[in-house]
């Protein structure tokens, strides 16, 4: 993966704290305030009266077209079930994902996540072809603007927004639609991935390990007037802070600029660590059962679960033992 300028993430970083960013619109600077719970729910609101006026309008809802098309015979309710089931199955692949400790395992899990979600994908964009424009679709769009219009100030003291409702209502489509791509040009850098990052950055793990653990304290407002990006980057230091000091090892290096790696690497070391815990009962079902699970285990996956940097391929050892480790095996070799 890219790595991400250091700079970049310090600006996200004094964005998130002061709960606005910058950026230009013609020839100004403007500045865009990041919404929190209150706003939402004005935004709702003004949702639910879109959707009201598209009805009004004559717009059919989704659920009226797709009364329609099975009416008309054009979609079929074993269509919407194939849907269920596939999302069904992405889930279960999704949580077989979070308990893999072997790398092979997860990137097999990754893939047919992949495969399924494009699969979904297709038959949910047949059908959306087939429901067309609704009042749904309305409501969103509006909302989508508004959502717009609160967001933009004149200066950083969030007060005088850069529009009056009346001026923004008699802007041209082309100019809402540059005013869309100005907003999300700088709102994409707000992604979760973004987010892990500057959770996982220096400069703010040394405020949030100092605010013991308070989220009024680090921002120094009520709950209620949080952004969401602050709300958010303070639940994933709380995740890393948690889990980094309940792994019994270090994970490599490279997966601090990776956040997604990073979990992917917590996880998979602690469903190692699970699997070990169990030789403790010295039966032999759940002896077999331990060995199972770590044949085929790479160097990079025992690494999760022992300091040996020498670590070797299990698959190469288990098939001088017949295809088999036993778990009095993997202790001799890896001393655990």
């Amino acid at each position: 993966m890219k790595k991400t300028s250091k700079d970049k993430l310090r600006i996200l970083f004094g964005d998130i704290i002061k709960g606005f960013s910058i950026t230009k619109y013609l020839d100004s600077f403007v500045y865009l305030k990041h919404l929190n719970v209150l706003d939402n729910i004005e935004i709702e609101h003004k949702k639910e009266l879109y959707l009201a006026q598209a009805i009004s309008k004559g717009l059919p809802t989704v659920e009226e077209k797709e009364d329609f098309l099975f009416k008309e015979g054009l979609w079929k309710k074993s269509k919407d079930e194939e849907i269920n089931k596939i999302k069904n199955l992405i889930r279960g692949l999704k949580n077989s994902k979070s308990k893999a400790f072997r790398q092979n395992d997860i990137d097999f899990f990754k893939k047919e996540i992949d495969r399924e979600q494009l699969s979904l994908n297709r038959i949910l964009m047949e059908k959306n072809d087939l429901i067309g424009y609704t009042a749904e679709d309305y409501a969103n769009k509006k909302t989508n603007e508004y959502f717009i219009f609160t967001s933009l100030y004149k200066n950083g003291n969030i007060i005088e927004r850069l529009f009056s409702e009346k001026d923004y209502e008699d802007l041209t489509q082309e100019e809402l639609s540059a005013l869309t791509d100005i907003y999300n040009a700088k709102i994409n850098d707000f992604s979760s991935l973004y987010l892990k990052k500057v959770a996982l950055s220096s400069y703010y793990l040394n405020i949030f390990n100092i605010c013991n653990e308070n989220i009024s304290n680090l921002y120094g407002k009520p709950i209620v007037g949080l952004t969401y990006y602050q709300v958010e980057i303070y639940n994933y230091a709380r995740y890393f802070k948690h889990e980094l000091s309940e792994s019994k090892h270090k994970p490599p290096i490279e997966s601090y600029e990776d956040p997604d790696l990073l979990i992917e690497w917590l996880e998979s070391a602690k469903n190692a660590e699970e699997i070990l815990s169990k030789s403790a009962n010295k039966n032999k079902k759940n002896q077999d059962f331990v060995a199972s699970s770590l044949v085929g285990a790479s160097k990079g996956d025992i690494e999760k679960i022992t300091k040996n940097e020498n670590a070797i391929s299990l698959q190469d050892v288990a098939k001088k033992h017949g295809g088999t480790l036993s778990m009095d095996d993997f202790i001799k070799l890896h001393k655990v």
